[in-house]
């Protein structure tokens, strides 16, 4: 009996003792700025991500390489979600542990997520501040956006549970102070029809879905919200034939709204997708004002029924967030992948992305596991890349194979100095379409927009209708699409457009910045697509 008390109160004391566990670098010094602390009842929320073995991560890797892979006799065999999580899911004494933990100290609403590898919990701050050993604070962006986060820039935890998770998101993890500016002035009047300008460019003219099986769908962040009366009012402007057309399907909360950056992603997604089911996901706002990257891949996990497109409009710069938040979402990347679905996210807007006269990629853009859109200064032929366009090159991932021999030839003959970034790394963008375009807010439907925001929408209703000729002739969807949009290339280089002027806004005190050449280049990826030309390469791999 002794022995076994002397169990217990061992195993109390190992579970009171807390241990540093991740940190992050002084977000002062990225433009935000800590206030006073926040009310001792207020409520925070906490996304709490479990660890994954070794070998679970070695599984997944190895597994998604091979559905995409072209020559694998695998491609195209994607996953349930039920049958990642039965591989991918924490073990039950291990999340049992860690649910345990969070409850016991006083959170509330602690759930594990059907992925069983995400949990969520809820606290009033003295409660988490007890529980984390750190005080929460309001901090303010040189923009004046006030989140919550740690006062300082480092959490613990219950040593009992510190090796079972990764990462806790809403602690220390900062967006980008300056991120989601985007270049809204009026438009001429009289400027033009875009749509039929991206068909013609684009060589898909009068292409519409034969299926009703693609499904396309675009994620709200950052309380933006799409108005379905500018969508019919955007219809009846660039694409009459559409009127009528709603938004198929919405998932998390919803209202009508007027953000000019949800409009833009619901107009053009849907009208390029000329008749290409759409859907919107709405990712709301934390209580804890935390941007909710991890909120998002865990719900996308998690959910039984997913969209097969993603198109993602927004992003941030990757000094602000924590190696393990980082790898943590490429491997949710990994696995939304292996169900089939593509991601395709926004280049970025600040060209090179110049931080301490060094070239810095933007997260998520550089991650390998997705597709990667630049921008083009116009919707039609010959463009040049647009100054803003975001490029480069991953301080922490390696080129991945499907792009060496492209990404080489361009460093053959860049002039830009290769200590200014990671020469080794997986380059982006992948493609590109245009970057400036006029969309309909508040019955105004002369309202122009500029970024990668434009064009990422664009190219994922293009990847929506090539899955649907897909689905059409008994393959499955493209899933991750990556290496395969680079293996098109190869095959056929007039499947893209290629960009050859202009360049991006690079680092001024050392005169450099990246520029649009011959061939892949980090300003516009391998070019604009070239629709009947790419739909015969990737119609030309295998059938799973």
């Amino acid at each position: 009996m002794m022995a076994k008390t002397g169990m217990l109160l061992m195993a109390a004391a190992c579970a009171a003792l807390s241990i540093p566990h991740e940190k992050v670098k002084g977000p002062e010094g990225f433009g935000w700025t800590k206030h006073e602390r926040i009310p001792r009842d207020e409520l925070l929320g906490f996304t709490i991500a479990l660890k994954h073995t070794d070998a679970q991560k070695a599984w997944l890797k190895e597994t998604i390489d091979a559905v995409s892979d072209l020559h694998n006799a695998r491609y195209g065999q994607y996953l349930s979600m039920q049958d990642i999580a039965e591989k991918m899911g924490a073990a039950k004494e291990k999340s049992d542990a860690v649910l345990t933990a969070f409850t016991g100290a006083g959170f509330t609403g602690v759930e594990l997520l059907p992925a069983r590898d995400f949990a969520r919990a809820y606290a009033t701050h003295a409660v988490a501040a007890e529980f984390f050993k750190t005080e929460f604070c309001r901090w303010e962006s040189s923009r004046n956006v006030s989140i919550t986060r740690a006062c300082s820039p480092f959490y613990h935890l219950p040593q009992n549970i510190a090796g079972a998770i990764d990462i806790v998101g809403g602690l220390i993890n900062f967006p980008l102070a300056t991120h989601g500016a985007k270049m809204a002035v009026r438009a001429n009047a009289g400027a033009g029809n875009y749509i039929d300008t991206l068909r013609h460019t684009y060589n898909m003219v009068d292409v519409r879905p034969l299926t009703k099986q693609s499904t396309t769908c675009f994620a709200q962040f950052a309380d933006q919200w799409y108005s379905p009366d500018d969508l019919q009012d955007f219809f009846r402007h660039e694409s009459p034939s559409q009127v009528g057309q709603v938004i198929a399907k919405k998932i998390g909360p919803w209202h009508p709204g007027d953000g000019f950056e949800a409009n833009l992603d619901s107009q053009y997604l849907a009208a390029m997708g000329n008749g290409v089911e759409t859907w919107v996901w709405s990712n709301p706002k934390l209580v804890n004002n935390q941007v909710p990257w991890l909120e998002f891949f865990s719900n996308l996990s998690s959910i039984t029924e997913a969209p097969l497109v993603m198109s993602i409009s927004y992003g941030e710069g990757a000094h602000t967030l924590t190696r393990d938040y980082v790898e943590r979402s490429n491997v949710e990347l990994q696995k939304i992948g292996l169900r089939g679905i593509t991601v395709v996210v926004a280049s970025g807007d600040r060209g090179a992305n110049c931080q301490d006269d060094k070239f810095t990629p933007e997260f998520p853009s550089y991650l390998p596991y997705l597709v990667t859109v630049g921008g083009t200064s116009s919707c039609t032929p010959g463009s040049s890349v647009g100054f803003f366009s975001g490029g480069g090159f991953a301080d922490w991932y390696p080129r991945p194979k499907w792009q060496e021999t492209v990404v080489n030839e361009y460093l053959k003959k860049t002039t830009v100095n290769t200590t200014l970034f990671n020469a080794a790394g997986r380059g982006y963008p992948d493609v590109s379409a245009c970057g400036e375009v006029d969309i309909c807010l508040n019955s105004d439907c002369e309202r122009r927009l500029v970024g990668t925001s434009c064009s990422t929408p664009i190219f994922s209703a293009i990847i929506g209708l090539f899955n649907d000729m897909r689905f059409y002739s008994g393959r499955p969807p493209l899933g991750f699409v990556t290496p395969a949009l680079y293996a098109a290339y190869a095959r056929n280089v007039g499947a893209f457009n290629d960009i050859t002027a202009g360049e991006t806004t690079g680092c001024p005190a050392c005169n450099a910045a990246f520029e649009a050449t011959t061939g892949w280049d980090p300003t516009s990826g391998l070019g604009t697509p070239n629709y009947w030309l790419l739909l015969a390469e990737l119609m030309a791999f295998p059938a799973a």
